[in-house]
């Protein structure tokens, strides 16, 4: 083994493009195997950049330009006929997860990525751990790091009874291009992050920059997501293109009789300007919301990272920033137990589970909103917050 330390990190996604930066800069040698091809940046549309994030993105020295960012000065709720509700002055910021994804990818040297490579399983001793991929090769580490998400082989070989519990309502989310919106709808839905609270439902719609990370105006995209108290195993017959696992998010594009049926009942219950976004979806997404929480996240050499150790759900708003503040934590542990390896993941696996927990928990308490059997009469699910639109503006993307 090289004289060096080095990482072994299974996963290509921002969690695992994270962790390599953040490794990279403390002085170790880092390899990226990812199991899909050589581009994932279009598979994601808009996320929410926190502090938190652009702290972690200027401390690996990430290009970062705040005209990359789509900006939100507060929260709007509209009723059925367009009227705003409720305000809330809130500070946002949007960005776009493939315009970080390209960033993250291209800053990392080609010579320690590697694609189109499958982990089988994970081997260790005392010193070494060892990545065995199906193609019968293997490469020797210090350390492995299990990035490879919601359906983790590393965590399905360590911890074989994990697995994403669906919370009982799923999400239909939709990107439109600033273009084809109606100059009316603009004009309403500038710059303001906009909700409609219709009975047990949540439709949340912003700007986000177009894939070039572009967050001029004119070339932004609209993204929606709306929440349905929907069984997401029921739902699959008749949402769904063909048929998929529960557990299976690799084809979640809705069939155009639901995404038709979608914009229909849009525009019978959204306020006018929110239907409008959703009547110019061409593709609509479904995921079932999930929650999954490992009980450890290090097992020997060998530690799970982001979305492979907790999934959270996406009311928290803290997918991608909980990644990247896992893979410094993880730096940080490694610089303060530089000479002891196994003590240092000892000490990451006590805080990020700390953090994950709360997480969680966080996520659980939001979701109690779609729980509820009656919130149209008042009554609300047990240890329900009673909701109110100023609230529930103010709850969300909170941590």
């Amino acid at each position: 083994m090289s004289h060096r330390r080095r990482a072994l990190i299974i996963g290509g996604s921002l969690g695992g493009l994270f962790a390599a930066h953040i490794l990279r800069r403390i002085g170790w040698e880092v390899m990226v195997f990812e199991r899909s091809g050589d581009d994932l940046a279009a598979r994601g549309a808009g996320i929410g950049i926190s502090d938190q994030l652009i702290e972690v993105m200027q401390r690996i020295g990430l290009p970062f330009s705040e005209s990359s960012l789509i900006k939100a000065s507060a929260r709007i709720c509209l009723d059925r006929s367009g009227a705003i509700v409720a305000e809330v002055a809130r500070r946002g910021c949007h960005g776009s997860w493939g315009g970080l994804y390209r960033a993250l990818r291209d800053a990392l040297p080609p010579a320690y990525q590697r694609f189109g490579t499958t982990l089988q399983r994970v081997e260790q001793d005392k010193e070494r751990v060892f990545a065995i991929f199906a193609d019968g090769s293997s490469v020797e580490g210090t350390l492995l790091v299990g990035a490879d998400g919601m359906h983790s082989t590393v965590r399905r070989q360590f911890l074989p009874d994990v697995k994403p519990q669906p919370a009982g309502y799923v999400v239909w989310r939709g990107l439109v291009e600033e273009r084809n919106m109606p100059s009316a709808a603009l004009a309403s839905l500038h710059d303001r992050i906009m909700l409609a609270l219709p009975p047990r439902e949540m439709f949340q719609a912003f700007f986000v920059p177009a894939l070039s990370n572009d967050g001029l105006p004119g070339r932004r995209r609209y993204y929606f997501f709306w929440y349905m108290p929907i069984a997401y195993a029921a739902a699959l017959s008749s949402y769904k293109k063909e048929p998929l696992h529960e557990a299976d998010l690799s084809s979640p594009l809705a069939s155009s009789d639901a995404t038709e049926a979608l914009k229909l009942r849009a525009a019978a219950i959204l306020a006018p300007q929110l239907a409008a976004v959703v009547a110019r979806a061409i593709e609509v997404l479904i995921h079932p919301v999930v929650d999954l929480e490992s009980e450890t996240l290090v097992f020997g050499r060998t530690l799970l990272l982001g979305d492979a150790a907790f999934v959270v759900r996406p009311h928290v708003a803290a997918g991608v920033t909980k990644a990247a503040l896992d893979a410094a934590r993880l730096g940080e542990a490694l610089t303060m137990h530089a000479s002891d390896v196994l003590s240092a993941l000892r000490y990451y696996d006590i805080e990020q589970r700390r953090f994950g927990c709360r997480l969680i928990a966080r996520g659980r308490y939001l979701g109690t909103y779609f729980e509820a059997q009656d919130k149209a009469s008042g009554g609300v699910a047990p240890s329900s917050p009673r909701w109110n639109p100023e609230a529930m503006m103010m709850e969300q993307g909170r941590w």
